[in-house]
C-alpha cells in the first residue's frame, strides 16, 4: 500500500509538472493555479496518508519546512541576483513552482531538486544563447530525476 501511495503522490505531483512546463513554453507564465493545484493534493496526500497511518507527522512537517526554507532561500537568491546584475533572474511562477515541489521531496531530496533545475535550467540558458528560458520544463525534469533519489 506504501509504494501505490507514493506512486499516485508522485504521478500527481509530475502531472503538475508537465502542465505548468506546457503553459510555461507557450506563454511564459506559470499560473498560480498550478502552484495551488500541488499544494492542495500534497494537503490531500499528507491527510489521506496520516489517516491510513502511511505517513507521520514528522513526515508532514519536513515537507513544510522543505517549502519554507527553499522558498525564502529561492526568493532571496533571486532579488540577489537581480540587484548585483541589473538583469532578471527567476521568475515569481517559477520560484513558487519549486518551493511547492519541496513540499513533496522534502528537506534532503529537495536540496538536492533545487541544485539539479538550477543547473539543468544554467545549461538550457547557454544552450539558447542569451535568449530567455522557461524554466518549468527545467523544474520538471529535476523533479522527475528526483523522484528516484
Amino acid at each position: 500500500m506504501q509504494l501505490a501511495f507514493t506512486l499516485t503522490q508522485s504521478a500527481y505531483m509530475m502531472a503538475w509538472l508537465i502542465a505548468a512546463s506546457v503553459t510555461d513554453i507557450r506563454s511564459r507564465k506559470i499560473p498560480n493555479a498550478f502552484v495551488l493545484g500541488l499544494i492542495i493534493g500534497w494537503a490531500a496526500f499528507q491527510l489521506a496518508g496520516l489517516a491510513l497511518g502511511l505517513l507521520s507527522l514528522q513526515h508532514v512537517a519536513n515537507g513544510i519546512c522543505a517549502l519554507v526554507i527553499y522558498g525564502l532561500l529561492l526568493l532571496a537568491f533571486t532579488a540577489l541576483y537581480e540587484r548585483f546584475t541589473g538583469k532578471p533572474g527567476m521568475g515569481g511562477g517559477d520560484i513558487k513552482l519549486m518551493a511547492a515541489c519541496a513540499l513533496y521531496l522534502g528537506l534532503t531530496r529537495g536540496a538536492a531538486f533545487l541544485v539539479m533545475a538550477c543547473l539543468i535550467g544554467a545549461v538550457a540558458g547557454v544552450i539558447a544563447k542569451k535568449r530567455a528560458v522557461p524554466l518549468a520544463p527545467c523544474i520538471a525534469f529535476a523533479g522527475f530525476l528526483s523522484l528516484f533519489l
